[in-house]
């Protein structure tokens, strides 16, 4: 079943789930005010009357993680296409973080290089040759 599909892209909405799956009360539409969007995050203050889902209405791509309240979540696919999260009722801050496995594996594997580098250099410097003595 379709969560909600009929927004802005990049419009933010709380519904009520009509996914029976999820035990949740029938749909309706809410827009959030003063969700804040940057290039790899979603943060949201909000405060539900019931238990919800809430749906950026931007696409969703691996490497998206969402914690709600500091604790980790499923991130739910709405329509096939957006990023979703369940909520209980009452007061949230709801967070989607991009953290890609290339980005991270990118990093390790740049850190490990970096070490290495330095500790050639630093080894490079201490080992020196013998001079031939006259």
């Amino acid at each position: 079943e379709k969560l909600i599909n009929r927004t802005e892209a990049g419009a933010l909405h709380v519904t009520p789930a009509v996914a029976s799956s999820l035990a949740l009360q029938a749909p309706s539409v809410t827009a959030i005010p003063g969700a804040r969007f940057s290039l790899n995050s979603v943060e949201i203050e909000m405060e539900t009357r019931a238990d919800s889902v809430v749906l950026v209405t931007q696409r969703d791509a691996p490497g998206w993680h969402v914690e709600v309240d500091g604790l980790p979540q499923e991130n739910l696919l709405a329509n096939g296409l957006f990023r979703a999260v369940a909520v209980s009722r009452g007061a949230h801050l709801v967070v989607w973080r991009y953290r890609p496995w290339s980005f991270i594996l990118g990093f390790v594997i740049s850190a490990v290089a970096l070490v290495a580098l330095i500790l050639q250099r630093s080894l490079r410097r201490s080992i020196r040759p013998l001079s031939p003595e006259p």
